[in-house]
C-alpha cells in the first residue's frame, strides 16, 4: 500500500530541487536580450475599445499611450520618467 501525500510534501522542497527551480527561472530570464522587452497588458475589450479610440483620435499609438503614462505616474510620485524609446 502506498504512503498517501501530505500537504507538507508540496510545500516543502528539497534544496536541491529548489536550486534547480530557480537555475530554471534564471534561465528563462536570460532568453531575453537587447535593451527593449515585451510584455503583455490584458483589458477588456471595452476597455481597449475605448483607448484605440482615444489613441486613433490623438494619433498615436496605443504604446505611445501606455509609455506616457506610465511615465506620467512615476514623475508625479516624484521619480524619474521613464527614458526609453519605442
Amino acid at each position: 500500500m502506498s504512503k498517501r501525500p501530505k500537504l507538507s510534501d508540496f510545500t516543502q522542497q528539497p534544496a536541491e530541487k529548489l536550486s534547480e527551480s530557480l537555475e530554471n527561472q534564471h534561465a528563462r530570464r536570460r532568453k531575453i536580450k537587447g535593451d527593449v522587452v515585451g510584455m503583455t497588458v490584458r483589458l477588456t475589450r471595452a476597455d481597449w475599445e475605448r483607448i484605440h479610440i482615444f489613441a486613433l483620435s490623438e494619433g498615436v499609438s496605443l504604446q505611445q499611450l501606455v509609455f506616457e503614462g506610465l511615465s506620467r505616474l512615476l514623475t508625479d510620485k516624484g521619480l524619474p520618467g521613464l527614458s526609453g524609446k519605442e
